[in-house]
């Protein structure tokens, strides 16, 4: 169970590792709190892509408290500070740079890609996709994961249940799973953000995204501009939007033109009229 959770002053000293995304450093961050690279046998290439893992057993006192005043002032800000993911762990380094390094990567069938469970946006979404025997994997040795994400604190405790570890999926999850970053992207447009005490009501806007993304690739639209833009439409216009004539027009013409471009030619009066027109009828549009 995902618990919301204030900062706490003890954070360091309660967790044993903690892991910075690549894509967030950049010179002016401390050395200290560079880690070390987790590396993949393959990817050598996209290393500069992978996390890095930090040994916070290493730190010193006033690293410590160099660390906590940068996470404070970020959470102040409502900030993502760039190293947000911790673990209460009692493993050696090594191990724990093995054990992350084999879910880093999830193949579908058709081929391999980075799963970035580092990120508290991924994070926060795949905990809502895994049954328990997955999580259970992807915890292995970690009793308690906690992130923070848009200033605010979040922790889960590895699952308790009976169910065995278990790092496989069903072809509706690996489909799920890959539409966390367009999930995400219409999130971040609409100003959907994670608040404290707001989880139930972020996790429900997620499953509406991803619900309408999956709306729209089953009516052929591909082009991910044209997703996003369908979502954000079933987000902020009406979620049945696209049962009315003339979003149905649109649709039966996908061959000519985009979903992005077509509904793009709609002016604010025909976009009222759609919402006005949904609204009357509680969603159901007569042909």
């Amino acid at each position: 169970m995902i618990a919301n959770m204030q900062m706490d002053p003890c954070l360091i000293e309660k967790h044993a590792f903690a892991l910075v995304d690549s894509l967030c450093i950049d010179e002016s961050y401390p050395s200290f709190l560079r880690g070390k690279p987790i590396t993949l046998s393959g990817l050598e290439r996209e290393s500069h892509l992978l996390p890095r893992l930090v040994d916070l057993k290493s730190l010193s006192p006033h690293e410590k408290l160099q660390l906590l005043n940068m996470l404070d002032e970020r959470c102040l800000l409502d900030e993502t500070p760039p190293i947000c993911t911790f673990f209460e762990a009692e493993v050696e380094t090594k191990a724990m740079e093995n054990q992350l390094a084999t879910r880093l990567l999830l193949h579908d069938g058709y081929g391999k890609y980075l799963l970035r469970f580092y990120d508290p946006r991924v994070w926060i979404q795949l905990l809502r996709l895994l049954d328990s025997g997955q999580k259970k994997a992807i915890f292995g040795s970690i009793a308690s994961w906690t992130v923070c994400m848009n200033g605010h604190w979040l922790n889960e405790k590895k699952p308790s249940s009976e169910d065995l570890a278990s790092w496989s999926f069903s072809t509706g999850q690996l489909k799920k799973i890959a539409l966390i970053g367009q999930v995400n992207t219409v999130l971040a447009i609409t100003s959907t953000q994670f608040r404290g005490g707001q989880l139930d009501d972020f996790l429900r806007s997620s499953e509406k995204a991803e619900f309408l993304l999956e709306r729209a690739a089953q009516y052929g639209i591909s082009d991910e501009a044209s997703l996003i833009e369908f979502a954000l439409h079933g987000m902020t216009v009406h979620s049945d939007f696209h049962r009315h004539p003339k979003i149905k027009e649109i649709i039966s013409s996908l061959d000519k033109s985009t979903y992005r471009d077509a509904s793009g030619m709609l002016d604010d009066e025909a976009w009222q009229e759609i919402k006005s027109g949904l609204r009357q009828s509680n969603g159901k549009v007569m042909k």
